[in-house]
């Protein structure tokens, strides 16, 4: 907003109101609307200017950066006063001389409607967000032709300046822009097949998001298509289309830590895609609606979901929806405290994946981490150490970690060929988790030193690069996976402020998403490292939270370490009372 108060008051202001203060829906306002609810003032103003000016280039070039939600550069300026000329917006820029442009140019310059010259971006033209809204406004009411046919050129300029395929987020900001520039040219159809589908997504690759955790550019490409964000698509698209933009603005909100707005595009997208009787589509968003209601802390309804997923994937036969699809119930199972009907649903998509890609026989990707997951769960002791009064479960333990070692580091080297963000930053974190189980282990034996530090220096660099990759990834609803993972070892290596920064930008993710069972899992680490400290009272506090938690969600995996904190804390509160008892 360039400090420009009036715009920050009217920015807050509607996203207070509107929104709850959110401010990661700022690119959602429409600068136009939240100033008239406000008074027009700003709107007014430059209502009055645009009256002095008259017409002329001035004016006209204002209105042609009213097409522009961004700086305008000189490519997309020269294609905009290309002839022929478009009616009602560029009869007086097509024949203007070079000089006669500078001269309107710095004209408005200084009058304030146009930014100062940027030396990086040399001949680019760019106004106050403010300005910008109200000649769009002025364009799309009162000269809906010109807004159309200015868009369109637009459009066709955009495509043309990226690469077919583009490899990098920076090659393709180009053909995100020209998905809007398309949609407000009305040529929604177009722009869902050619560019967002054949050339963003590569189709069923997801190349923008996978590839390159371009998520929030993707989103803003999605709102195109929308009539209203995020429950009306567009007529201009077929009703297949129109499902799928719901189900992926879901996908990509709740990827970007917006799971309540999540909910309601997944839903609608999955009703839709009922009515159309796409049963293999159904699956999906049935399986994609578990996910999220997991996060959620809606666990029996994540159940319900994931089963309804593998019936319809079964009925299918297609044997990676059959694969993937148990993988979803089967965390949602785990989720849930039922570890070992978990594990039983995980082997029979193993199995089925080894049928279907012999080459690659053990589960990998999300659904790999998942299963790893459950292996850890299982093995690991209540209290997180403690192994050397129980041998037998050491042994266990390290057999856990010792596989999922093994299943982790096999499955990193073709993420990494693939350059599958998600799937790096998974492995990483799987492989930090297992370094850290075999480094306690170690420290439980008879000769600790050597190999447990090797173990925790390990863990350490794999926990570093998961939360980096995560990030990379742009996947704000595994972030807190990391943060938790790496707040665990830093508690243990007795890192007070490391933990504690992780463990509150995790609570700050998850409460923002509403992310029910991270936040359970937030306060559960808390707990361990108040006890740690000492401080029994702030544990005890912790470790309500999360008994309320988990009574609420279904949150059964849980139960077991809850469980034990409850009986340290009561032992604790004993040992006291016993103390000060009279003799």
């Amino acid at each position: 907003m360039g400090g420009h108060a009036l715009a920050l008051t009217l920015l807050g202001n509607y996203l207070r109101r509107a929104y709850g203060g959110d401010v990661r829906r700022r690119r959602e306002v429409d600068l136009g609307d939240a100033d008239e609810r406000q008074g027009g003032h700003a709107f007014r103003v430059l209502h009055a200017y645009a009256s002095w000016l008259g017409e002329g280039p001035e004016l006209a070039i204002l209105c042609l950066l009213g097409l522009f939600d961004r700086p305008a550069d000189t490519k997309a300026l020269a294609a905009l006063r290309a002839k022929p000329a478009i009616p009602c917006l560029t009869e007086m820029l097509v024949d203007l001389s070079e000089e006669e442009w500078n001269w309107a140019i710095s004209s408005l310059q200084e009058h304030g409607l146009l930014l100062p010259a940027d030396s990086h971006q040399a001949g680019a033209l760019d106004a106050h967000p403010l300005i910008r809204a109200y000649f769009q406004e002025e364009l799309e009411k009162e000269r809906p032709d010109a807004w159309q046919e200015g868009n369109l050129r637009l459009y066709e300029h955009l495509k043309g300046v990226a690469p077919d395929l583009p490899d990098t987020l920076e090659a393709m900001e180009p053909l995100f822009t020209a998905v809007i520039h398309g949609c407000r040219a009305g040529r929604h159809q177009e722009a869902m097949d050619e560019v967002y589908g054949r050339r963003i997504l590569r189709d069923r690759e997801f190349y923008s998001l996978k590839k390159l955790g371009a998520f929030g550019s993707s989103l803003t490409a999605l709102s195109g298509f929308f009539d209203h964000l995020w429950d009306l698509p567009s007529t201009h698209l077929t009703p297949a289309d129109q499902a799928f933009v719901l189900n992926e603005a879901g996908f990509e909100l709740r990827a970007l830590g917006r799971l309540a707005e999540a909910v309601q595009p997944m839903q609608t997208s999955l009703e839709m895609t009922i009515a159309q009787g796409d049963w293999n589509n159904v699956a999906i968003k049935d399986s994609n609606l578990s996910e999220l209601t997991l996060t959620l802390g809606e666990v029996p309804r994540a159940v319900a979901f994931g089963e309804q997923s593998v019936e319809l994937a079964d009925g299918s036969g297609d044997a990676f929806q059959r694969m993937a699809f148990r993988t979803t119930l089967a965390d949602a199972l785990h989720q849930a405290g039922q570890r070992e009907e978990s594990a039983e649903v995980f082997r029979e998509a193993e199995a089925i994946q080894a049928e279907r890609q012999p080459e690659h026989p053990r589960l990998y990707s999300l659904p790999g981490y998942r299963y790893c997951d459950l292996l850890l769960s299982r093995a690991e002791p209540e209290d997180g150490a403690g192994l050397a009064a129980n041998p037998e479960q050491a042994r266990q333990f390290r057999e856990a970690c010792r596989e999922v070692w093994e299943r982790a580091g096999e499955v990193i080297k073709s993420a990494e060929s693939n350059h599958w963000l998600l799937d790096i930053a998974l492995d990483h974190l799987t492989l930090g988790r297992a370094h850290l189980g075999l480094a306690l282990t170690a420290l439980d034996s008879a000769t600790p030193s050597e190999e447990a530090e090797a173990e925790l220096a390990q863990s350490a660099e794999h926990l570093d690069s998961a939360v980096n990759d995560l990030r990379h990834a742009g996947r704000e609803d595994h972030l807190p996976r990391g943060l938790l993972a790496r707040a665990a070892f830093r508690r243990l290596q007795s890192d007070l402020p490391g933990a504690l920064a992780d463990l509150a930008e995790a609570l700050e993710i998850a409460e923002r998403g509403s992310m029910r069972l991270f936040i359970c899992d937030t306060y559960l680490e808390w707990a361990r490292l108040c006890l740690q400290q000492g401080d029994t009272e702030a544990a005890r506090r912790h470790v309500a939270t999360v008994r309320k938690i988990v009574n609420e969600t279904g949150y059964g995996r849980r139960e077991r370490e809850v469980g034990w904190l409850e009986r340290k804390l009561a032992g604790e509160e004993g040992d006291r009372a016993g103390a000060v008892a009279p003799a």
